[in-house]
């Protein structure tokens, strides 16, 4: 079955644009000066994504992300500053992050993903390995500025990370429940079709 089904694709968060990309940006620790530059003289927080397998909600596979974010760089002693876990159906992976990477990159996309292929539509073997080689490559160019702010700022909120500003403690771990269509959703949440499977629902987030 193809994941792109117009009827049943859930709508992505709005795109930020001009202004709006370095207030997102600001507590993650990643500067803009604007959409598509970077602040001179200051360096990106590194950043992780990794796809761990899938699970079925409704008659949709989704894949399961975690992702990771380090104040500098990654350092075997360090723990993440912050660490989330959502659940995205493929169909928005490519729209959200696959198109939008491509569409900004340009020529360029192909000497970043040089051999790292975006999955497949109609979800062969081997889709969650080639999801995880592509995501991780993508959070290395995030890392290293060969994406533009604005594609930083989207894919932060396509892949629902947390909101800082209502995490001020260090330490705090808890959950948010993202999925239920009779939730109202924060500006990185990204709802999916169906409200009843409450264990594919939930964002895990740790502030340390």
């Amino acid at each position: 079955m193809d994941d792109t089904v117009d009827d049943d694709f859930i709508e992505l968060p709005k795109q930020l644009t001009g202004r709006d990309v370095a207030l997102f940006l600001d507590p993650f620790g990643f500067q803009a000066s604007t959409q598509m530059d970077w602040q001179k003289g200051t360096e990106n927080p590194e950043f992780t994504i990794r796809v761990h397998g899938h699970s079925t909600c409704g008659r949709h596979l989704h894949y399961i992300i975690e992702c990771h974010l380090w104040r500098g760089k990654k350092t075997p002693e360090e723990r993440p500053w912050v660490e989330w876990k959502v659940s995205r159906r493929l169909a928005h992976l490519r729209a959200g992050l696959h198109d939008l990477v491509k569409h900004y990159l340009g020529s360029s996309y192909q000497t970043y993903f040089c051999q790292v292929p975006f999955a497949h539509r109609l979800r062969p073997v081997g889709t969650t390995c080639r999801l995880d080689r592509w995501c991780s490559r993508m959070a290395v160019c995030l890392s290293s500025r060969l994406v533009p702010p604005i594609v930083a700022a989207n894919v932060l909120r396509v892949l629902g990370a947390p909101d800082l500003k209502s995490c001020e403690l260090p330490g705090v771990t808890f959950c948010d429940q993202m999925c239920s269509e009779a939730d109202s959703h924060g500006p990185t949440d990204l709802p999916t079709q169906d409200g009843d499977d409450s264990s594919l629902d939930l964002s895990e987030t740790r502030i340390s």
